[in-house]
């Protein structure tokens, strides 16, 4: 289970990214790093507890595109019912990227130990921006 784009070729401005959410793998590794969970739980109810699970889960995570840090605040749980998944889903401006090759790296548990269960894991994810003609341009 893997990071994932829709399509290896991007035309558009902005690249959706789905993030799968593992609970067995980040769950504990949230309650343990998350401090906003009071002794590692989500007591609050509704959205609050969407936002919260979210923010908690996209702590796990370090993403990259072409070496420059996004941001995962916009991001919102999903679920991607094709593949029978939850996860974090959003949209990351591309718009000004010079088209071509591009990639986006992303890595899981910066600090875990180099092996096991809870071991920092590395994805990339290479894809080629091809812009289509502006709309406003005659």
């Amino acid at each position: 289970v893997f990071p994932m784009i829709p399509s290896e070729r991007v035309t558009g401005s902005h690249l959706r990214l789905f993030i799968p959410h593992l609970p067995r793998r980040d769950n504990p590794l949230a309650r343990e790093r998350c401090q906003a969970l009071a002794q590692g739980r989500n007591l609050a109810e509704g959205r609050p507890a969407t936002v919260l699970g979210q923010a908690c889960v996209a702590r796990l995570w370090q993403v990259e595109l072409d070496g420059q840090a996004v941001s995962l605040d916009d991001f919102v749980a999903a679920e991607r019912r094709d593949l029978g998944m939850r996860g974090l889903m959003g949209y990351i401006e591309v718009a000004g990227l010079r088209p071509g090759l591009h990639r986006l790296s992303l890595l899981w548990n910066a600090e875990g130990p180099e092996s096991g269960a809870l071991r920092r894991r590395e994805y990339g994810i290479p894809f080629w921006y091809t812009p289509g003609p502006d709309p406003a341009t005659p």
